[in-house]
């Protein structure tokens, strides 16, 4: 059996989920771009008892830089920045800022590809920034080996589908790196399980699934890491940008109900058994002041979904043990009996052409 790790992403000392938080991703810019900031991340990873420091290098600040037509620009000999202008960011700042807040896995550098729903225009997007992604993980790769070797490196994978990532995979041949990194807020249940299929056919056994917390793929992950791979982890900030809308996420499937701003039935019993909800009513939540009410749902709603992995994880021994999990936890059938189709093609499949399962997966 492998492990299941949630990481929280997008906190800081002042939102901290809960008293202890062992897992936390952190990116460079955001968390390390001078002294002053690196110094208030030590403290927040003192602070939270953090035991797993996850370094993201930063693809999501280089595509909201693009995204607003800022120039990036890679240029090692000068700092790590962000401005209204560009952004500068480079291999060598990764490794720089992991030397100083040494992380136990870092990402190599990435320039995330951006959402393209045609299959010409993602064919393009890809061709345009690929070599630019192997040179970055190339560079990230050698400079980890000289300066931080017992750190974990993963390639993020800045893939649309299977097939584009076995082409990053075979140009990385020869490069020493731990795991990889997929984009899974980008790929449905279906293309998840495929290329889980190939990097567990190509022995790749340490997954990171960059921002996404959606139950169902969870779901997916939990089964894949207790049953098939070393590690699987995954992040996403949504228990803090559900929370700032007064979002409170059910403990069942953490969908997503609005708190505030609404007429609560009182008839409606709150039985979450997360620390914060028990012997408070939807009632009292609505009636917090909104820092309060914020404050209270961002704990909430990364337990709910803390929980959840663990939950699924401890359901997963097999796909058939995992769809009565699911079943009694939801009443989306339909996204239960497909996920659970999709790991049954997977068991069958796994040892053979990859292409018989895309087929049947399509």
């Amino acid at each position: 059996m492998g492990q299941l790790v949630n990481f929280c992403a997008g906190t800081n000392k002042a939102i901290l989920p809960a008293e202890k938080v062992e897992a936390i991703l952190y990116n460079i810019i955001d968390n390390g771009i001078d002294e002053k900031v690196r110094q208030y991340t030590r403290e927040m990873f003192e602070f939270a008892g953090t035991e797993i420091p996850f370094q993201d290098s930063s693809g999501f600040q280089i595509f909201i830089a693009e995204s607003k037509g800022k120039i990036v620009n890679s240029e090692p000999t000068h700092p790590l920045k962000l401005d209204e202008k560009e952004i500068n960011i480079a291999p060598w700042h990764v490794i720089e800022v992991a030397r100083e807040l040494n992380p136990k896995i870092i990402t190599s550098l990435d320039y995330p590809l951006r959402p393209k729903t045609s299959e010409k225009g993602q064919e393009y997007e890809f061709i345009q920034k690929m070599d630019i992604n192997i040179k970055w993980a190339k560079e990230t790769a050698e400079l980890r080996e000289k300066y931080c070797p017992d750190t974990k490196l993963l390639v993020p994978l800045q893939a649309y589908n299977v097939e584009q990532m076995e082409i990053i995979l075979n140009e990385l041949s020869g490069v020493n790196y731990d795991g990889v990194a997929l984009i899974a807020r980008a790929l449905d249940t279906k293309q998840l399980t495929l290329c889980l299929c190939r990097l567990y056919q190509l022995g790749i056994q340490e997954v990171h699934m960059l921002g996404v917390s959606e139950f169902f793929k969870i779901g997916l992950f939990a089964y894949m890491a207790r049953k098939h791979f070393d590690w699987i982890s995954f992040d996403a900030t949504t228990w803090r940008e559900v929370a700032q809308g007064a979002g409170f996420m059910s403990s069942y499937d953490l969908s997503v109900k609005k708190i505030g701003g609404v007429r609560i039935d009182e008839t409606i019993k709150n039985t979450c058994p997360c620390p914060w909800c028990r012997g408070t009513t939807f009632t009292q939540i609505k009636n917090m002041p909104q820092t309060d009410q914020i404050a209270f749902l961002r704990c909430h709603n990364f337990w709910v979904i803390d929980q959840a992995a663990k939950e699924l994880y401890n359901n997963s021994d097999s796909v058939s043990a995992l769809e009565r999990h699911l079943l009694g936890r939801t009443d989306k059938t339909g996204r239960v009996k497909a996920l659970c189709y999709a790991l049954d093609l997977f068991e069958l499949f796994k040892d053979g052409d990859i292409n018989d399962l895309k087929a049947l997966l399509q």
